[in-house]
């Protein structure tokens, strides 16, 4: 019996010296990699203070949250409660709204929009043809990326306008399953929402998803008493000049609520652990929400996922401020960057800044990109294309030749679609929209518009001006 209770004895003693072995090598795996994320923090600081000076970034705000809690954070020039306009992260709140309304039993995803929308937008639809409400969330429609882009300079217009419209266009358009992006899914979802739920949009989703989860700064009205937006700037030929948001309210499902780095930090941990607020939306009716059976490969309601699901992100542009998140349910990590402005001609690390900083978490090598891709390359040649001009204005008036004249004036006209052609096949955006979004190229584009439009005025001159000299040349030669 002593032999055996020395055998267990010893056995104890093994035991609990493992134990504490692995207990030790635990606590110094853990110091480890607690140094290595510090190590990386410190890295994406030191490359977001070089991507400030390189790119004249006037502010940006960072978070980063991990394991139910923030882990990081970086401020500049604003803090992490200043209040942005968010641009494309509002659809998630859109798609969202739409699932809460299928758990009420309100909505059936797989029902064609018109179910869903007052009958006096729908009257412009001759051929009764609608996508379903799964189409518009998954961007798989048939609205082009153009037609969600083309309303944006209209501030004033009303949703019911815009709608009507859209279910308008609808006309022209065969209802398709591939994939296209386009503002005008979410502005319908957002009406939808209206309809059904009885309630102005906006306010549904202050009550419905800000106010449960605890996002007092937050708000779907851009035009609400309450918001004290930061600071906005556009670039003109790279140098910043601080300019104003449209005030467009009928787009908040698309792309103009308002948060902050705080605000949408909760609603990222929300997504991480649903079951903190199940009172917004079941933990199935996320699941849903994110199964690309149930919605697309590559976009789900509102997310861009990649194909594992492994990953969900967007980005978010406005005229004059850029946003980027990105959460990885299994890792139980999310990131939220915002930067108080954009330049989409000279600024593409600006627009990569958030998932540069994504890859620099996960340690992969980040190396600067100098290459803007065909926005300078189209600039360059407006410019040139207003020097052409200038000298063609010139032979035109200098020439008495009438076949040179209609040469120059064929060529210039023909120079200048070629280069709108770029615009729309490029952009995707129109000649008023890009003096928003790109406001140095936009207006060097309207100068080309208009001096094609002096060199056919002034053709028109000239030609109306040698044919009454002709003819009273040739009265004067009668009466001789």
């Amino acid at each position: 019996m002593q032999r055996l209770y020395s055998s267990l004895l010893l056995a104890g003693l093994v035991l609990l010296f493992q134990i504490s072995i692995n207990v030790s090598f635990a606590q110094q795996n853990q110091t480890s990699n607690k140094k290595n994320i510090e190590a990386q923090f410190i890295k994406i600081d030191e490359f977001i203070k070089q991507q400030i000076q390189v790119d004249d970034i006037n502010a940006v705000v960072l978070n980063i949250y991990q394991g139910g809690k923030q882990v990081h954070q970086f401020a500049f020039n604003q803090n992490a409660d200043s209040q942005f306009v968010i641009g494309s992260l509002s659809k998630s709140f859109t798609a969202l709204a739409i699932m809460q309304l299928v758990e009420a039993g309100l909505i059936d995803v797989q029902q064609t929009m018109d179910v869903y929308l007052p009958s006096s937008l729908l009257s412009n639809n001759t051929k009764k043809k609608y996508p379903t409400v799964h189409q518009l969330l998954s961007q798989t429609s048939g609205f082009s990326t153009a037609q969600g882009l083309d309303a944006w300079p209209r501030v004033f217009i009303s949703l019911d306008t815009r709608v009507g419209e859209l279910v308008e266009q609808l006309q022209e358009k065969q209802i398709q399953a591939s994939f296209e992006y386009s503002n005008s899914n979410y502005t319908l979802l957002s009406k939808i929402v209206e309809f059904v739920s009885g309630q102005n949009f906006t306010d549904y989703i202050d009550q419905h998803i800000f106010k449960p989860l605890n996002m007092q700064n937050s708000f779907a009205d851009i035009n609400h008493p309450s918001i004290k937006l930061a600071p906005a700037y556009n670039y003109f030929l790279g140098f910043a000049y601080q300019s104003e948001y449209k005030q467009s309210n009928w787009r908040a499902g698309e792309a103009k609520m308002v948060s902050t780095a705080n605000d949408y930090g909760k609603y990222l941990q929300w997504q991480l652990n649903p079951k903190s607020h199940p009172e917004v939306l079941s933990a199935k009716g996320l699941v849903d929400l994110r199964d690309s059976t149930k919605y697309s490969n590559y976009y789900n309601a509102g997310w861009f996922r990649n194909n594992s699901g492994s990953m969900f992100s967007h980005s978010g542009s406005v005229e004059n401020s850029l946003s980027y998140t990105v959460f990885f349910p299994k890792r139980d990590l999310a990131i939220i960057v915002f930067i108080n402005g954009i330049d989409f001609v000279f600024g593409v690390e600006k627009s990569n800044l958030g998932r540069n900083i994504r890859d620099m978490y996960f340690g992969y090598y980040y190396e600067n990109k100098t290459d803007n891709g065909v926005a300078p390359k189209v600039l360059y040649v407006s410019l040139l294309l207003i020097v052409i001009q200038l000298f063609m204005l010139r032979l035109l008036i200098k020439t008495q030749q009438w076949v040179i004249r209609s040469g120059l004036v064929l060529l210039n006209v023909t120079l200048w679609l070629s280069i709108i052609k770029i615009l729309y096949s490029e952009f995707n955006i129109s000649l008023t929209y890009a003096r928003i979004i790109m406001p140095d190229l936009g207006w060097f584009l309207t100068v080309n518009c208009l001096l094609v439009l002096v060199t056919v005025l002034l053709f028109i001159f000239l030609t109306v001006k040698s044919l009454m000299a002709a003819k009273r040349n040739d009265g004067e030669m009668g009466v001789k």
